[in-house]
């Protein structure tokens, strides 16, 4: 009899089986399935996207050099002469003066002198004695070339003709741009003060008288 209530007191649960309504069916699984891949899809391609674009700015982007300022070359500024440009050429035969100045040069004003000497030397009246008012014209030439040389067969195109021509003897002390011992250069003089120096090896020489 105790047992019969014992059993009768003990609780019973009530199990229900799911109904149609609750469980859902393969067909609204594969319909949410449908619907939710989109979604993730669509995520997992931004992702990449986003991947895909930050490795191209990365590789895209490159440090650029900086390059050192370049200098500018600057050009060497010579001072430009000025004075009366004369023209003196010599060989072993003779010497030559051309004007290239544009003006007349006065002759009496030039004195030449062999460099290291006190014996050899030349006044620039003796060229132009015969030059009217010793003034030398523009392009215009006055020689002395020495007696009983070959000079004319050796001189300078630029003073083929000239107004005045002198010819001292091979000895004479007029004869001051003949190289000898210790002597190699010839002093231009304009009044009385040294204007330039001539190498005489070089058989040119051009001078801006001030």
């Amino acid at each position: 009899m105790v047992r019969d209530r014992l059993f009768r007191g003990r609780p019973t649960l009530a199990v229900r089986a799911p109904s149609a309504a609750q469980v859902p069916t393969t067909t609204q699984v594969d319909q949410l399935t449908a619907e939710i891949a989109p979604s993730q899809t669509e995520e997992v391609g931004a992702i990449e996207t986003e991947a895909a674009s930050l490795k191209v700015t990365e590789n895209t982007t490159q440090p650029t050099a900086t390059l050192p300022p370049t200098s500018t070359p600057t050009s060497t500024l010579t001072s430009t002469p000025s004075g009366d440009l004369v023209l003196f050429l010599y060989n072993q035969f003779g010497f030559y003066m051309v004007n290239r100045s544009g003006s007349p040069v006065d002759l009496r004003r030039i004195a030449f002198r062999a460099v290291g000497s006190t014996t050899f030397m030349m006044d620039g009246r003796y060229l132009g004695n015969r030059v009217p008012q010793y003034q030398l014209g523009n392009l215009d030439c006055v020689a002395a070339e020495i007696l009983g040389s070959r000079a004319s067969d050796f001189r300078f195109p630029e003073c083929q003709y000239f107004n005045y021509l002198r010819t001292p003897t091979g000895d004479s002390a007029e004869v001051f741009w003949i190289p000898r011992e210790s002597i190699a250069q010839f002093s231009v003089i304009w009044n009385l003060k040294e204007v330039a120096q001539c190498e005489i090896a070089a058989e040119r020489c051009e001078v801006y008288l001030p």
